[in-house]
């Protein structure tokens, strides 16, 4: 069984304990559990950047869109959420308006507070609940 020395640790381990660098067949000089240390570290040391690029990653997955975009989406609505003008985005650990999307198409329509996100998912997204709602409330108003 093949082995080799981690660069951070000295340790000799097995090939196995290595990850690949990309390159064909390459490993890398550090053993999978130094890299795993240091990656935290790093992650400590530097949090903000590190959120702002899992948020950035997210944003890009989900939604299509980028950490600027969103930026300049909450800039447009003057930092509040679209439907409500809330400048709160929900209850207390929620830090962020939620992406509002057409689940059909994906298209971003704007940013909304936990509140406005939900009632439009609860009405099924669908115009006419929201108006026989708005229709419901006014008569008994």
């Amino acid at each position: 069984m093949e082995k080799k020395i981690c660069s951070l640790c000295k340790e000799l381990k097995t090939l196995a304990c290595f990850s690949k660098t990309g390159r064909k067949e390459a490993l890398r000089s550090n053993c999978k559990s130094c890299d795993a240390k240091k990656y935290k570290q790093w992650k400590e040391k530097n949090r903000h950047a590190y959120l702002r690029g899992a948020t950035n990653a997210g944003l890009k997955i989900k939604y299509g869109i980028t950490l600027e975009e969103y930026e300049q989406m909450l800039k447009n609505q003057k930092q509040c959420c679209k439907i409500c003008k809330s400048k709160k985005p929900g209850r207390k650990g929620v830090k962020r308006f939620a992406v509002d999307h057409c689940h059909k198409t994906n298209k971003v329509r704007g940013l909304l507070c936990m509140s406005c996100n939900t009632a439009i998912g609860l009405l099924n997204e669908n115009p006419i609940l929201f108006d026989a709602a708005k229709q419901y409330l006014e008569e008994y108003s």
